[in-house]
């Protein structure tokens, strides 16, 4: 193991080399979200027992709350920015797309271009991620499909194509740090993947891009709300009775 694992950082489980024991054994450690260290451990290597368990840990009524969360990051004011943002993505949806306009095709690509750009207001560790990417890498196979009108391709691999591209995408960012959901991801896909489905018993509603316009409209305006009921509940530094 010694011998042929030597390297730092192992890949495949994340796993990172802290030093030796006091045997000269490699100890290898795997971060999670809420890991504690023992303040004694001053940054050296931890010592094991010969069954594996780390000696003086920390006891469990000593250890304080985990500081770490896997929540997304969201302030008011970029909840409200966020709100804007999808409303207007809704506007250019319901004014864009339509008959006589540019074609229904489009409306996956736009909904996803409108969460990409609030993702971004809130930065990696921000809200949105998940259904950013879903969307813009499925949109991106529906549109190609549409204007290119290849004869010699199956849409429905096409569509998985642009849907596995997303999911590399979302690994690579998670490998760097943003906050994308695997579940988020999976829950976009899936709901794209039903309205394939169920689109011709419902053309109507389904295949109308005012449904995904009024739809997207409501998520802003329940942000744009959101968002300020938090700044109107922040109380400035100083203020108070006197």
């Amino acid at each position: 193991m010694k011998r042929h694992f030597d390297d730092a950082l192992w890949l495949p489980t994340d796993f990172t080399s802290i030093g030796e024991n006091q045997r000269g054994d490699h100890v290898q450690v795997h971060y999670f979200p809420g890991a504690l260290a023992h303040p004694s451990c001053g940054g050296h290597a931890l010592n094991r027992s010969a069954d594996s368990r780390v000696e003086g840990a920390m006891p469990e009524a000593e250890k304080p709350e985990p500081t770490t969360s896997t929540a997304a990051v969201r302030t008011p004011s970029n909840r409200v920015i966020q709100g804007a943002l999808l409303l207007s993505g809704a506007v250019l949806l319901g004014l864009t797309v339509g008959q006589d306009r540019i074609s229904f095709y489009w409306t996956p690509l736009i909904l996803g271009l409108t969460y990409l750009a609030a993702a971004i207001v809130d930065g990696p560790r921000g809200g949105y991620w998940a259904t950013a990417l879903g969307l813009t890498g499925w949109g991106l196979a529906v549109v190609y499909l549409g204007e290119a009108r290849p004869a010699d391709i199956d849409p429905a691999g096409a569509y998985l194509a642009g849907v596995g591209v997303a999911g590399i995408a979302a690994a690579l960012l998670r490998h760097r740090g943003f906050l994308v959901s695997e579940v988020g991801f999976a829950a976009t896909v899936a709901a794209g993947g039903l309205v394939l489905a169920f689109a011709p018993r419902a053309p109507d509603t389904l295949a109308d891009a005012t449904t995904y316009a009024v739809a997207l409209g409501v998520i802003g305006l329940l942000n744009v709300a959101g968002g300020a009921y938090g700044l109107a509940r922040t109380v400035p530094a100083g203020s108070g009775s006197q």
